[in-house]
């Protein structure tokens, strides 16, 4: 066999492997497939066995002794895409944890909506995270190309999920919590007040939901921009964006519950600014 079609046995095989484990860097494939190129005789045994002559390290031994808790997430996040991809919505939506499609009031429709794709999709788990009783998945989607069809331009999206393993079994959610928290902080000014119910520790920030209260005779109106909501860390400030779907009106006499993602995961303190001017600030670091 040529040194050439070696190479591509063996990263091949390596990309499985390493996206598997989460170990892979350039330089460290490289590594291996030189070695492996020098072989007169290219083997799955002979391929392992390079990979274990480079992964000995104390964090990769413990990495290893996870792939039962991996197999099972894998497990649960292949039925889920299986479920959408075969426009079983009713039965992927089920798959979502009660608590998570109460708390983020996620309906059958708007997730229909969500992942009723037009290809056929699949995924590459490139990052596992186990903590504790959930199980948390970064991966990579990509539309299904057939085996028989030419090659198209190589696109993914890039998405977090989470298993949750309970005594009454799995279930999931289509983001990545590494954390939860109950704060159930208020601060009021005038006649309105913050409360800041419960926070979301995510891979790439973090999730609050949030109520505003206002107790004028009044509508009021949070800013429609970027800083409307706003979270604060080290003194830099952090925008936001909305994940459920509400008008920056709180009526009169009434109170609105807002979901609300920023880009930073342990803010200090989060804030709110008013068309009239008037802004609310809560410190949450605890």
């Amino acid at each position: 066999m040529s040194g050439r079609k070696k190479a591509a046995i063996a990263i091949l095989i390596l990309s499985i492997i390493f996206i598997f484990l989460g170990l892979s860097t350039v330089k460290e494939t490289e590594k291996i497939v030189q070695e492996i190129e020098s072989e007169k005789e290219v083997t799955p045994e002979k391929i392992l066995e390079k990979i274990d002559k480079n992964y000995e390290t104390p964090y990769q031994k413990k990495y290893l002794g996870q792939i039962e808790e991996y197999n099972i997430a894998n497990e649960q996040l292949h039925k889920f895409f299986r479920l959408i991809n075969e426009k079983r919505f009713q039965e992927a939506y089920n798959m979502l944890d009660e608590d998570y499609k109460k708390e983020f009031g996620i309906s059958l429709e708007e997730f229909k909506a969500k992942y009723d794709y037009e290809k056929e999709k699949i995924f590459v788990v490139n990052e596992f995270i186990n903590r504790d009783n959930r199980y948390i998945l970064k991966a990579r989607i990509y539309n299904f190309v057939p085996a028989d069809q030419p090659d198209g331009e190589e696109t993914y999206i890039t998405r977090a999920f989470t298993i949750f393993a309970k005594k009454s079994g799995y279930s999931l959610a289509d983001i990545g919590i590494l954390n939860i928290k109950q704060l159930r902080v208020v601060k009021e000014h005038k006649d309105l007040a913050l409360l800041v119910d419960k926070s979301f520790a995510l891979p790439d920030g973090s999730i609050w939901i949030l109520e505003i209260e206002n107790k004028s005779s009044e509508s009021v109106y949070i800013q429609d921009n970027l800083y409307g909501f706003y979270a604060v860390k080290n003194g830099n400030k952090y925008g936001h964006s909305m994940i459920n779907s509400m008008p920056y009106e709180i009526g009169a006499k009434s109170r609105v519950k807002f979901i609300v993602k920023f880009q930073v995961t342990h803010p200090d303190s989060l804030g709110v600014n008013f068309t009239n001017g008037e802004k609310i600030e809560i410190r949450v670091i605890q």
